[in-house]
């Protein structure tokens, strides 16, 4: 398949993860114990689904040594987060966690000698700007404990992804499905772990056990065909291209699906952030 095909593919399925992260967020997945149980499903899926391509291949000790890590940022960026939105507030939390894609894009740009143009620095600028202004403001009680749990999210996201652009940067670049075999069946089992050592601690489900299954199931299925593609591309593509324009790309389908599906108004200043968003993105790309 053709790159730009790819990443055309990479993007639709942003969408349909987007999607399920907007439903879930709408049953109220939004409590740790509830979260880690649903954590601990969509990775299962993810990484069942890549043990079945992995299968008869070998896997080097480098590919153990770099799933495990990034396995420990995944779980670190979604425990934190959640945590993070537990003490709010919301909209700086939301806003600080998606600048972990950005720091990925600038640290990898550097890291890994990456070429760029002025327009790639431009468009970063933009992303960032639209950011800040997509993210609603509000009145939420100030937390410095919430502002501390989403910097550590962020910085964990974003080491995550450079763990696994350097993985792609190496000789086993081919050995994709087995990072992603072990690095999602290990983040499942810490996150079991986890859940053990909270067992005290008694949560109801968010819903009903069946809905709150599928949604886990669906949410692995998108995962995995997302995270197929992303750890392809990051192997292909610049972190300055690929990662401000997933982003903003995501960010501004995001609007759309509150303003559209979900009937949620968007003002002045998100309608600008949501614009300055897609003039980045055809920014970067072009």
């Amino acid at each position: 398949m053709p790159l730009f095909w790819q990443i055309v593919t990479l993007l639709c399925m942003s969408i349909l993860a987007n999607v399920k992260m907007l439903i879930t967020g709408k049953a109220h997945i939004h409590n740790t114990i509830a979260a880690l149980r649903f954590n601990a499903l969509s990775f299962s899926v993810v990484g069942i689904t890549f043990l079945v391509f992995l299968i008869g291949s070998p896997i080097s000790a480098l590919t153990l040594m770099t799933a495990v890590l990034y396995a420990l940022g995944t779980v670190a960026f979604q425990v934190f987060y959640v945590m993070a939105l537990e003490k709010g507030p919301i909209s700086v939390v939301v806003l600080i966690v998606n600048f972990s894609s950005m720091i990925a894009a600038v640290f990898g740009t550097v890291l890994f000698q990456e070429t760029f143009g002025c327009t790639d620095v431009i468009g970063l600028c933009l992303v960032v700007l639209s950011l800040l202004l997509t993210v609603k403001g509000g009145k939420e009680k100030q937390d410095n404990t919430g502002f501390v749990y989403a910097v550590i999210s962020a910085l964990a996201g974003a080491a995550a992804l450079l763990v696994q652009r350097y993985h792609q940067k190496t000789e086993f670049a081919d050995e994709r499905n087995g990072f992603l075999c072990v690095a999602y069946l290990f983040a499942a089992a810490v996150t079991v772990s986890l859940l053990w050592l909270g067992r005290k601690r008694k949560t109801a489900l968010p819903c009903s056990a069946k809905r709150f299954a599928g949604y886990g199931i669906a949410t692995g299925a998108v995962l995995a065909v997302y995270q197929g593609m992303l750890i392809f591309l990051s192997g292909k593509v610049n972190s300055i291209f690929l990662y401000p324009v997933l982003t903003a790309f995501v960010m501004s389908i995001g609007l759309i699906l509150c303003r559209v599906v979900f009937r949620e108004k968007m003002g002045l200043k998100q309608t600008f952030g949501f614009l300055i968003g897609s003039a980045a993105v055809v920014m970067i790309a072009c």
